[in-house]
């Protein structure tokens, strides 16, 4: 972080208490340590304040994908649903086709079997999502982490540069 001389020069300012007018001595050299050390630390605050800006992106992206995660899980719901009630929608019909010996009753059995299978894409559908979910909040919460950290860290080199 630190240039060699920039260290040297720190390491005389850590004099012992009575050699401290060497260091005093140099106004000049004292005032390059001093804005030699406000630079690291605006470029330092610049580097988290960028930091924290990608990681706001990020967390912006992701809460976007949970959005968007949940809407087409709610579409492929909507759709299995659909399909799911025309199937009992046409149970009574072919019931009644049965009833009067127009239709085999075992044939019947596959329209069950159909609605059974829509009732199990809609499970299925749900426990994706929220294994998709489960992935994404795994990363938002390493991202939120991340996140605070560097908001903690730019608001002590704040109060640090003070």
């Amino acid at each position: 972080m630190f240039s060699e001389a920039k260290r040297h020069k720190a390491l005389k300012c850590r004099a012992a208490p009575g050699e401290m007018d060497t260091f005093t001595e140099d106004p000049d050299e004292s005032t390059m340590i001093a804005e030699a050390l406000a630079a690291d630390l605006d470029g330092l605050e610049e580097l988290l304040h960028l930091r924290s800006h990608i990681l706001e992106t990020k967390l912006k992206v992701l809460a976007a994908e949970l959005l968007e995660r949940f809407q087409l899980r709610d579409q492929n719901v909507a759709r299995v649903e659909a399909g799911k009630e025309r199937v009992i929608e046409m149970l009574p019909q072919l019931a009644r086709q049965a009833r009067y010996h127009l239709r085999e009753p075992r044939d019947n059995a596959a329209f069950y079997q159909q609605a059974f299978r829509l009732d199990e894409e809609c499970r299925s559908q749900q426990v994706g999502c929220w294994q998709d979910v489960a992935r994404v909040m795994r990363d938002f919460l390493d991202v939120w982490e991340a996140h605070q950290q560097a908001t903690v860290r730019g608001r002590f080199l704040q109060h640090a540069g003070q």
